[in-house]
């Protein structure tokens, strides 16, 4: 016990400890109070063991600190549009139902609860799990803050998810769209993302400082959002990927083609492209082309990972080129690769027909070995 004396008296103060974390009591007047509040406590601890009743550091309710943890954690560190749809679902599911209790008094069957009634609203697994992925987040982050003694739905767990349906360009669509779009503005564009999966926001902020020629490869550490442009990426990890033949000539021609601007992709004045007409005009080039199902610009990076894998590239480069701090992000891809194909097809297979404005001098052959090895070259 702690005894403190001042010029009000001698006070009392009692602590506890649990799991390695101290909880310190108030300070009291009277010795036979402090010694109660730890007899409480104890008693809070064995009742949490057995009913999963909270211990409590400080009184807050759960509107107050989940405000908090999104302007003081995600924001900071999160980009925007993460920010925005955590933003989202706190106003629309996990206020309106927990913000007027105490973090102490959630437990375990207001997470059934939650995902019950999201469920009743038909909400999908993958809908529901990032609306308890959220609130899991938070509750995590009272634990660390002390006001809480557990996560009271760390038990609850995922919902079996559907496995995710995404389109891509086959080979022919992939010929049928350049084809039809060889003079296209973002022909470039379009082509720069089949054959390195970056992200829409990465090739709008990327610039030529981030282009290494000798080495034949892009540093991806920028992105480019509504905020603006960021010195990161969606990952917050900077990563490499290496650069295609066809990449490069195609960067010679942009470079030669607008010599004084700082960014690859840019407008005549030289500045970085309108990151919200990418989508449009994308849609509106494979309407030109013919293209029977339209897809969503960032499948072309979904085109990039299918065709690599199944031309017999190995997942865990794979990872490492399109950035994804989860392996199980990269594994949806791995049923795409076929044995029979790792040393007898090329990455693409389609040198000859996307890229009608590169001369037949200007086009470089390469074998299969050569071709993967240059896609393998990250792991040395």
């Amino acid at each position: 016990m702690e005894i403190r004396k001042s010029k009000n008296g001698i006070k009392y103060r009692e602590m506890i400890r649990i799991n390695g974390k101290t909880f310190k009591s108030p300070s009291f007047k009277r010795k036979t109070d402090a010694i109660k509040w730890k007899a409480q406590k104890i008693n809070e601890v064995e009742q949490f063991k057995l009913h999963g009743v909270q211990i409590l550091q400080g009184n807050m309710l759960f509107k107050e600190f989940s405000e908090k943890w999104l302007n003081d954690i995600v924001k900071p560190q999160r980009a925007f549009g993460t920010h925005k749809n955590y933003k989202g679902i706190l106003k629309n599911h996990l206020i309106p139902l927990f913000g007027h209790k105490m973090l102490k008094d959630i437990n375990i069957n207001d997470g059934n609860l939650l995902i019950q009634k999201l469920r009743n609203e038909s909400y999908k697994s993958t809908g529901i799990n990032k609306i308890t992925g959220v609130l899991n987040n938070i509750l995590v982050q009272a634990r660390k803050q002390g006001y809480i003694y557990k996560n009271p739905i760390e038990d609850i767990g995922n919902q079996k998810e559907e496995p995710l349906e995404y389109r891509y360009f086959s080979k022919e669509e992939i010929q049928q769209f350049f084809t039809y779009n060889r003079n296209h503005s973002q022909f470039y564009f379009y082509l720069i993302a089949l054959y390195t999966g970056m992200r829409r926001g990465e090739l709008v902020g990327l610039k030529w400082d981030r282009i290494d020629f000798t080495n034949n490869q892009i540093l991806v550490t920028r992105t480019f959002d509504s905020q603006g442009l960021k010195d990161t990426t969606k990952s917050s990890k900077k990563r490499v990927v290496p650069i295609h033949p066809k990449v490069k000539e195609a960067l010679i021609e942009l470079k030669s083609n607008n010599p004084l601007s700082l960014f690859v992709f840019c407008k005549k004045n030289g500045d970085h492209l309108d990151l919200n007409h990418i989508s449009r005009t994308f849609k509106i080039a494979q309407k030109k082309a013919g293209i029977e199902y339209p897809i969503r610009f960032h499948d072309l990076r979904h085109t990039f990972a299918s065709h690599y894998m199944m031309n017999g590239g190995s997942v865990f480069d794979l990872q490492k080129i399109l950035g994804h701090s989860d392996i199980q992000m990269t594994m949806r891809y791995s049923h795409l690769s076929p044995e029979h194909l790792q040393n007898s097809v090329k990455f693409m297979g389609i040198e000859n027909e996307i890229n009608p404005k590169l001369t037949q001098d200007s086009k470089t052959k390469i074998n299969t070995r050569d071709q993967l090895n240059y896609f393998r070259y990250l792991m040395n």
